[in-house]
């Protein structure tokens, strides 16, 4: 602004600095507190000026320090009517915003770039195993050329980091959640399975131990009906004699 300082010089009353400073606001606290002292020499107390310059770098100290991002907006029609899409008008902003320009740019070349660490950390999965001797960059080569092919265009190494295409990218990542799917549907069924063997293993046991006593009770069944058997084939035998040895023993007694 012209002659910002020339008419910001003036100071503000001591009463209404003080009263400002012990505000309960913290921010019209913070922004009343007493300054450092200036290393230049004390030129009398802050004034205004002085005050919005420090800001001003605290402001550019802050922003040196935090990772900016800039959000381009895009009204759906020219009269900003909520339900209606103009196709002719968003595509008229993303020309004059260079949108389409910077996506081109981006997918053309290698626009991603991942360091062999950080790659290997994602994708390792995705390579085959026994490769502990080899090093990052070669392992790296070894699971981009099993994915994409070993004379692919979509990828390259480089000294530190895979160079790779949009679309080389967006396979990887494919691949990558496929897998984990894929690992987690057998995760859920083999936890499953678990769960169902041990429901279903005490009835197993129950059912077996049923069996053996069953086959032990015929088994033992079987034993007596030969038993009986034989008893009863070996019956008339003893009788007889029994008989012959009653008979034997009279016939002795009489011919004494």
């Amino acid at each position: 602004v012209h002659k910002f300082l020339n008419r910001n010089r003036d100071q503000l009353d001591p009463a209404v600095v003080e009263m400002l400073g012990q505000s309960q606001l913290q921010l019209v606290g913070s922004l009343f507190q007493e300054a450092e002292p200036q290393s230049r020499g004390g030129r009398g107390r802050p004034t205004l000026a002085s005050r919005f310059q420090q800001a001003l770098e605290d402001l550019i100290a802050r922003l040196g320090r935090s990772h900016v991002y800039f959000i381009q907006c895009l009204t759906p029609n020219p009269g900003k009517l909520p339900g209606l899409f103009d196709m002719g008008h968003v595509t008229e902003q993303l020309h004059q915003a260079a949108i389409l320009e910077a996506v081109g740019t981006r997918s053309a070349n290698f626009p991603v770039r991942v360091p062999f660490e950080a790659f290997l950390a994602s994708f390792r999965a995705l390579g085959s195993e026994g490769q502990e001797d080899l090093s990052d960059r070669e392992k790296c080569g070894a699971v981009l050329s099993q994915v994409l092919g070993a004379e692919s265009p979509l990828y390259h190494l480089g000294a530190t980091k895979v160079l790779l295409q949009e679309q080389g990218w967006q396979r990887l990542e494919e691949l990558r959640d496929q897998q984990r799917s894929q690992a987690l549907v057998d995760l859920h069924r083999s936890f499953h399975t678990c769960i169902s063997r041990q429901r279903v293993l005490p009835r197993m046991q129950a059912r077996m131990r049923g069996f053996q006593a069953r086959k032990r009770y015929l088994r033992w069944r079987a034993a007596l009906g030969q038993l009986n058997t034989i008893l009863l084939v070996a019956q008339p035998l003893l009788q007889r004699r029994q008989r012959l040895q009653l008979g034997h023993w009279q016939g002795w007694h009489s011919s004494e």
